[in-house]
């Protein structure tokens, strides 16, 4: 696989998300979010979700792994493992 470009990717399931749940839910739980790596493995990815605080990683991860997930999947057009990470977008 070529270099993925991260943003357009986290960009693109983003855009998948926010039909799926409120805008209030969005703005206050993705929006705190950015991709921080994305690997090919064999047949799969391997994505790393950073989240600004360990309450949104948990909220995230407890509430919408599978959306995220499915999102994701839909995006790069292969099975995706997710990592959420607390870890701040680099600036």
């Amino acid at each position: 696989m070529a270099e993925v470009n991260k943003k357009q990717v986290w960009k693109d399931a983003l855009e998948s998300i926010k039909v799926s749940v409120s805008s209030a839910i969005f703005s206050t739980w993705f929006n705190q979010t950015h991709l921080v790596d994305l690997q090919e493995s064999g047949e799969r990815y391997i994505a790393q979700v950073g989240c600004s605080s360990a309450f949104v990683k948990t909220t995230i991860e407890s509430r919408y792994w599978g959306l995220v997930q499915d999102s994701l999947t839909k995006v790069v057009g292969g099975p995706i493992d997710l990592i959420f990470l607390v870890k701040q977008p680099p600036f």
